[in-house]
């Protein structure tokens, strides 16, 4: 923690440390993998076909985003 004084104003700065991060776990990876193939997969199905992927093949936990503005590359 650092403080910085000057003009009768205080104001204190937290420098957040390398050993203070969260711990991650095998699924956490495993996750944001699988969400890499995803994000990957919509990509190349806007630029081949125009339309993003079928709702069957996004399965999983969570909530889904959305892709806007893709269209298929002439």
């Amino acid at each position: 923690m650092t403080a910085v004084t000057g003009g009768g104003l205080a104001m204190a700065t937290r420098i957040p440390r390398a050993d203070a991060q969260a711990t991650l776990t095998d699924g956490d990876v495993l996750n944001f993998a699988l969400n890499l193939e995803y994000l990957e997969a919509q990509f190349y199905s806007y630029a081949a076909t125009g339309v993003g992927l079928t709702p069957d093949l996004l399965t999983g936990t969570g909530r889904p985003g959305v892709a806007l503005g893709g269209r298929q590359v002439a």
